[in-house]
């Protein structure tokens, strides 16, 4: 599957966005067909589409669908939930139901568990030259700190979360991604799903100086 999957890529004139470096084969192919075929056929390797997360620092008892999962502090798993109306229950360490009730599922997403804060981070990847005028980058303060760039602030009373972002908390920012070619674009974007301690921690690691 994965020998191929890299066929169909680079048949389809796919290229890799790296920054701040950027380097791309310099063909340019358009075969809509063929770029349909991997989108197909990347999505149907996907599973496990809801992420319950645990974020917060007490042992949650999690019940979906009448299957029951114990969550340490700062945990998280994923499960395969179809489309459609599910039931959940949370229980806390000393057995108390914190809350229960239905969720959505469209595609998946993210089953907050502890009701804590999280944040979608947009990264930039490719030619520096047009991040300013794409991104829609702004000030916000989280705590006393206060941050720059393309946020989504997901509140801690959110407790189901369709997803909107291409890497969860589990999944590490790439240093470069792939891309399909279109014309003159030479720039892409990604969003990352963060706890909101670890966005913050994440920023200030980004945002300091070189040695």
């Amino acid at each position: 599957m994965d020998v191929f999957r890299a066929s169909l890529l680079k048949m389809a004139g796919m290229f890799t966005f790296t920054y701040p470096k950027l380097s791309f084969p310099m063909q340019l192919i358009s075969r809509l067909l063929l770029i349909v075929a991997v989108a197909a056929l990347m999505s149907s390797c996907e599973k496990d589409n809801v992420l319950i997360d645990n974020g917060g620092e007490e042992k949650l008892t999690v019940v979906v669908n009448a299957i029951t999962y114990t969550m340490p502090p700062k945990t998280s798993f994923r499960v395969q939930l179809e489309p459609g109306t599910h039931s959940f229950s949370i229980k806390g360490e000393d057995g108390k139901e914190l809350e229960e009730g239905r969720f959505q599922v469209t595609e998946g997403g993210l089953l907050n568990a502890a009701k804590t804060e999280y944040l979608i981070w947009a990264e930039w990847y490719g030619d520096p030259s047009k991040k300013e005028e794409t991104l829609k980058q702004e000030w916000i303060k989280v705590d006393d700190l206060e941050i720059y760039g393309e946020f989504i602030r997901i509140p801690g009373e959110d407790i189901f979360v369709e997803k909107q972002w291409d890497y969860s908390i589990d999944e590490e920012l790439p240093e470069s991604v792939q891309a399909w070619e279109m014309g003159s674009k030479r720039w892409v974007i990604k969003r990352k799903l963060f706890r909101l301690d670890d966005a913050m921690q994440h920023y200030q690691t980004v945002s300091a100086p070189s040695p």
